[in-house]
């Protein structure tokens, strides 16, 4: 799908745009479940568009920061253990049609990944668009290395088809940071919550800001330059 608008100015938040999207075909009796999404307002803005053309659309609450980016209308709210959730994700995949993740990172994407093959629902990964700016890639059952796009120039028949209209980003690194940020803190504050949710990162996301940090600071200071020998 394809959004035809002017280019928003620089800087402009990606997340505000009000232009009409096109009909998308065939969605009339179909049941979305947005598992997980990009920060921000993405999974709203998402929704509103599948349930003008007809389908249902909810979305899973692991923890505050879901909540707070989704609100409560239509949410799924999960507050057992990692561990119980391919079960119940089994359950939920025979009352849906589609599954949406973003990425592939987490106990519960992975998890989704791992059956897709087997679910009854089918799977749309998004992924940041890593072929062309402005745009935001979809798969079916995965991105990057499960990508099933072919891997030489052979796969892709001559040709190109030509570029549809689309809507420029603008500047979105301080949009994604604004949304990463509330997310985060809001998650780690309502932590009492959803006691039982696992974190999909390593590191916990406030040492993870603290270093980004701490290297932006760096590369804005001016370099000393060294002493000069006598």
């Amino acid at each position: 799908m394809s959004v035809a608008s002017p280019s928003p100015s620089a800087g402009a938040d990606p997340d505000a745009s009000d232009e009409p999207s096109e009909a998308i075909p065939g969605l009339a009796g179909r049941r979305f479940l947005i598992i997980s999404a990009p920060f921000g307002s993405y999974s709203r803005k998402l929704a509103c568009v599948l349930r003008a053309n007809g389908a249902v659309v909810r979305r899973m609450i692991f923890n505050a920061g879901d909540l707070l980016d989704w609100g409560s209308r239509d949410a799924v709210k999960f507050r057992r253990g990692g561990d119980a959730w391919p079960h119940a994700l089994a359950g939920l995949a025979e009352t849906y049609t589609d599954l949406v993740l973003f990425g592939e990172a987490g106990v519960y994407n992975q998890t989704v990944i791992e059956q897709a093959e087997r679910l009854k629902a089918s799977v749309w990964v998004i992924e940041n668009g890593y072929f062309r700016p402005h745009w935001v890639t979809m798969e079916r059952n995965g991105v990057n290395a499960r990508s099933t796009l072919p891997r030489s120039a052979d796969g892709y028949p001559a040709p190109a088809p030509r570029e549809p209209p689309f809507q420029e980003a603008g500047t979105i690194l301080p949009h994604h940071v604004w949304n990463l940020a509330r997310y985060h803190t809001v998650q780690v504050a309502g932590r009492v919550l959803f006691p039982r949710y696992v974190r999909p990162y390593t590191r916990h996301a406030l040492v993870q800001a603290g270093g980004h940090a701490w290297r932006y600071l760096k590369l804005r200071l001016p370099l000393r330059s060294p002493p000069t020998p006598m």
